[in-house]
């Protein structure tokens, strides 16, 4: 297939070439009986594209949209739970809704096509059992005794894993960022790590002795 019949499905090129029913067509737009794609109506060409579209939107790209939206929404619970420990509140609705969009991330994260083992999966396993350990300490254990300790270190943890990988995506999808630093190893990329790093120490010791609202 030529570069420009690719260019054409994927409409990249200037409308007024994509409406030009002479040139070239994609080599899958034959007809049932081998008629070349450029003798096909536009209208049959333009049906074949928007059904390629309708696959993307379906496909891959609609399922890292579902990811993206599910780990945001965790990553905005988990500051309503962190806020609730700094403020000595048991915000029961908001922990339910972090485990929930927590664990559907990390188990979203490994349903994406297989390439090696990458560092994203590591962070993920280690996501996972953190939250394990947490959903025991609130559902089984009820914060009694340590477990509200162990409850509120994981959920820091866990959260501050959340906002590392939201932090590495966000250098990696955003041209700025990403050539500030290309392989993630620069030092604006580790100063930021370092800062959330920081911040989510400080947080979790203040946590610590802030958050006694044990189940009474």
């Amino acid at each position: 297939m030529s570069v420009a019949a690719r260019a054409r499905c994927s409409g990249e090129l200037p409308r007024s070439e994509q409406l030009d029913t002479s040139a070239p067509r994609c080599k899958a737009e034959e007809d049932h009986q081998g008629t070349p794609a450029h003798h096909a109506p536009l209208a049959h060409f333009e049906r074949h594209c928007l059904q390629r579209g309708m696959v993307m939107i379906l496909g891959l790209d609609g399922y890292t949209l579902v990811h993206v939206a599910i780990s945001l929404i965790g990553i905005g619970a988990g500051f309503i739970v962190l806020g609730g420990f700094l403020a000595d509140a048991r915000l029961d609705g908001a922990v339910h809704t972090y485990f929930a969009m927590a664990v559907a991330t990390d188990v979203t994260g490994f349903l994406f096509p297989f390439n090696g083992f990458l560092p994203s999966y590591a962070v993920g396993i280690i996501s996972l059992i953190g939250l394990a350990i947490a959903i025991y300490a609130y559902y089984a254990a009820r914060l009694a005794g340590p477990w509200r300790s162990v409850f509120v270190i994981s959920i820091v943890a866990a959260l501050y894993l959340d906002v590392f990988v939201l932090i590495a995506q966000t250098f990696l999808k955003n041209p700025a960022l990403l050539a500030l630093a290309p392989k993630q190893s620069e030092m604006p990329f580790v100063v930021v790590q370092a800062a959330a790093l920081v911040t989510f120490v400080v947080l979790g010791a203040v946590s610590l002795s802030s958050f006694r609202d044990a189940r009474r």
